[in-house]
C-alpha cells in the first residue's frame, strides 16, 4: 500500500525552502576561500560566520568539532520540523540517523570498558538523545532501539566480554544499524531512500574488501564485516578475494555507478574512501531532478553532511599545516 505521506504536493513549501538552504552551503567559491585562508583561525572564521546566519555559534576555533556537530544537528532538526509542518513523512531522515545512534552506542560500550566518560565522543545527530543512549548501555536495556540494533547491542556486549576485542563491537553494531536503516527505508516506501541505503551498504562492503586486500586480512574477517542488503552479493566479493583490488574494480567496470572504481580508484584506503563518498553523492544527486517531493529533504541532508565533512577536512588540514593543494585533493566534490 502506497504511503500517502509521500505525496509530492505535501512538499511544495519544504522543497522551496530547501532550494534556499542549498544556497547557504559552504561549497564552491566559499570553500575555496577557506582553503586559501592564511591560517586555521581565519579559515574557521569563514565557516563560523556562515553558520551563524542559521543559528548561534557557542564555541570558538578550539571547539570547532562541537561547532560542526551543532550545525549538523541544527540542520536535521530544521528539516524534521518542516516535515512535521508539511504533513509529510516524519520518519524520512530516521534511516540516516541510525548510523549516529550506532556510533554513540559503540562509544558507550568501549568507554565503559576503559572506565572513561564517552561524553566527548558523542554525536548529537542520532534518533535517540545521547544521555538516553548512555543510560541504555548502563542499564543494559536496549528496548528503545529498533530490532536489529537492539539485538546487535546485546550481542556486542556479550562477545566483547569474552574476546576483549573492540573491533567485534564495531562489526556487530554496524551490521545491525545498516539492517535497520535498510528495513526502515523499505517500510517508508520511497524508492529513492531505499536506493541510497543499498548504495551505502555496497560502498561499505567495497571498503571492507579494499581494507582486507591492502592489509592482508583474511576472508574470515571480510565475511564477518560483510553487510547484507546491498546490490552486490557476498559471493561477488568472495570470488575475487585474495586477487587484489584490481580484480574487483575490473568486475565493476561496466556498472554505471561503481564503474568509477575501475577508472579512478587509487591504491590507498583514503583514496578509495574519498571515491566512495563521491559515488554516494552522485547517487543522491538524482534527487536534484525532482521538482518537489520528499527526495528534496533527503538530498539536502546528504549535501549538508558533505558540507560538514569538507569543512572538517579543511579545518583539520589547516591545523596540521597542510598545503592548499593537499586539501583540495581530499575534498569530496559533489556533482554540479
Amino acid at each position: 500500500m502506497k504511503n500517502k505521506k509521500l505525496t509530492d504536493t505535501n512538499y511544495l513549501f519544504l522543497s522551496a525552502t530547501v532550494a534556499c538552504l542549498e544556497n547557504t552551503l559552504i561549497q564552491g567559491e566559499l570553500l575555496d576561500k577557506m582553503i586559501e585562508a592564511r591560517s586555521f583561525e581565519e579559515s574557521f572564521g569563514i565557516a563560523a560566520e556562515t553558520f551563524s546566519e542559521r543559528g548561534e555559534i557557542k564555541y570558538g576555533a578550539d571547539g570547532y568539532e562541537k561547532v560542526l556537530s551543532d550545525e549538523l544537528f541544527r540542520a536535521y532538526s530544521e528539516i524534521e520540523k518542516l516535515l512535521v509542518s508539511a504533513g509529510g513523512e516524519t520518519r524520512l531522515l530516521r534511516p540516516m540517523r541510525y548510523l549516529y545512534d550506532c556510533q554513540n552506542i559503540k562509544s558507550c560500550i568501549k568507554c565503559e570498558a576503559l572506565g572513561i566518560s564517552p561524553e566527548e565522543m558523542f554525536i548529537s545527530c542520532g534518533n535517540i538523545p545521547s544521555p538516553i543512549v548512555r543510560e541504555m548501555v548502563n542499564k543494559r536495556d536496549f528496548s528503545e532501539l529498533p530490532f536489529n540494533m537492539r539485538t546487535a547491542a546485546e550481542k556486542a556486549i556479550e562477545e566483547f566480554s569474552v574476546s576483549g576485542d573492540p573491533q567485534k563491537i564495531d562489526l556487530i553494531l554496524d551490521r545491525g544499524a545498516f539492517l535497520d536503516m535498510s528495513e526502515t527505508a523499505d517500510e517508508i516506501g520511497l524508492e529513492y531512500l531505499s536506493m541510497l541505503c543499498r548504495t551505502k551498504i555496497d560502498l561499505c562492503n567495497i571498503m571492507s574488501f579494499v581494507r582486507c586486500m591492502l592489509s592482508g586480512i583474511g576472508l574470515r574477517f571480510f565475511r564477518e564485516a560483510f553487510i547484507p542488503g546491498g546490490t552486490l552479493e557476498e559471493e561477488f566479493f568472495v570470488q575475487r578475494f585474495g586477487e587484489g583490488t584490481d580484480k574487483l574494480f575490473s568486475a565493476m567496470a561496466s556498472s554505471g555507478l561503481y564503474g568509477a572504481f575501475y577508472e579512478k580508484a587509487g591504491k590507498t584506503p583514503g583514496s578509495a574512501e574519498k571515491l566512495c563518498d563521491e559515488i554516494y553523492l552522485k547517487a543522491a544527486f538524482s534527487g536534484k531532478f525532482v521538482s518537489f517531493g520528499p527526495e528534496k529533504a533527503i538530498m539536502y541532508m546528504i549535501e549538508k553532511e558533505n558540507e560538514i565533512r569538507n569543512v572538517r577536512i579543511v579545518l583539520a588540514g589547516k591545523k596540521s599545516g597542510l598545503s592548499s593543494e593537499k586539501l583540495r585533493e581530499r575534498i569530496r566534490v559533489s556533482p554540479q
